[in-house]
């Protein structure tokens, strides 16, 4: 169990620490903090040559942890190792296959303008809700007030 407590603390604490955020004190002590040897490990693997370690019990899934090192701004210094195991014409159909997976995803979701008019939308049905709460509210308070 404290393994999966590990992995978790770890996952949270990369977030603060791969940031590139250093607008206040606040940051700039989370991006030179000491951080775990565990996850300074794992930082390491993926530095290298984009290797991530997952170990058994590992709440986080490989991609989980591969997106924030990417979406952070952290760049393997080299390919991963098993490229080099594998054939072109293998490495071709791996990356035909990759692409296919990425090309499906993508085409489940809304175009950007329609995902725009969702968030609008809510925001309207929120504030509507909102507001009729408040007249609720406010005409059960009246209702007790005796003038």
């Amino acid at each position: 169990m404290s393994d999966e407590y590990e992995y978790i603390r770890d996952f949270i604490i990369m977030h603060y620490h791969v940031t590139e955020r250093d607008d206040s004190a606040f940051w700039r002590y989370c991006r030179t903090m000491d951080i775990p040897a565990t996850l300074q490990h794992k930082l390491d693997l993926f530095l290298e040559a984009g290797r991530v370690f997952h170990g058994e019990g590992d709440v986080f899934a490989e991609n989980s942890w591969t997106q924030v090192m990417l979406g952070q701004g952290l760049t393997p210094e080299q390919y991963h190792p098993i490229v080099n195991m594998m054939s072109n014409k293998e490495l071709e159909s791996f990356l035909a296959n990759l692409k296919a997976m990425v090309d499906h995803s993508v085409g489940q979701l809304p175009s950007h303008d329609v995902f725009l008019v969702s968030i609008v939308l809510h925001q309207i049905l929120l504030n509507l809700t909102t507001s009729y709460y408040q007249v609720l509210n406010f005409r059960n308070e009246s209702e007790k007030c005796v003038w």
